[in-house]
């Protein structure tokens, strides 16, 4: 058996069709929507070919609170997914499964930390489900300074001062030295195997 193929025969299916992987991303955008209902917390669709960042900067300047996500986007892109192809041995029929290129709808949680302050993970919703992670370093030592009391000018994407400097430096070296296999958030996602939420 290939990859996919062990993926699916561990959840119960035992019919290898290709019509499995539309019921499952059906069923991951039901668990979203119905995460995004219960905690109000908005979807948009992203149009092409306009900045995600810019969009999102309104949501996030109203979110009042220290930690969750703040708004759901979506974004139809190119994905590396599986795609079935029909294999017959005489009376029997089953399907194989191999990588190619599709354009496919991915989700957005843009979040807000207690200590990574804004970032976002991206999760496709179609087989294998890839996730991306994306923190900032500048907003974790952003965060620090704030949960130290340090004041500070921010840019877009850094620091114009800090009147602690050496403060500043020790959160940038905390930064270097986390433990990237621990949970680092502390916010609630939908998982887009069983549906529920959880802290990640």
């Amino acid at each position: 058996m290939d990859n996919w193929s062990v993926f699916l025969w561990q959840r119960g299916y035992r019919i290898l069709s290709p019509a499995i992987l539309g019921k499952l991303t059906q069923q991951y955008k039901s668990d979203v929507e119905q995460f995004a209902a219960t905690h109000d917390i908005p979807i948009i669709h992203f149009e092409r070919g306009v900045r995600k960042d810019d969009v999102v900067a309104e949501y996030r300047a109203a979110y009042q609170k220290a930690k969750g996500v703040v708004v759901i986007g979506v974004a139809q892109e190119k994905a590396n997914g599986f795609k079935a192809k029909k294999r017959t041995q005489g009376k029997k029929v089953g399907f194989g499964y191999s990588r190619q290129s599709l354009f496919v709808n991915h989700y957005y949680f843009y979040i807000q930390d207690k200590d990574f302050g804004p970032a976002f993970i991206k999760v496709c919703t179609y087989a294998p489900y890839t996730v991306k992670v994306c923190l900032n370093g500048h907003e974790w030592a952003k965060q620090q300074c704030r949960q130290r009391g340090i004041a500070f000018e921010s840019l877009d994407n850094g620091f114009l001062s800090c009147e602690d400097p050496e403060q500043y430096s020790l959160a940038n070296l905390v930064w270097c030295n986390i433990d990237l296999s621990a949970p680092l958030l502390s916010v609630k996602m939908v998982s887009v195997f069983s549906g529920e939420s959880r802290v990640v």
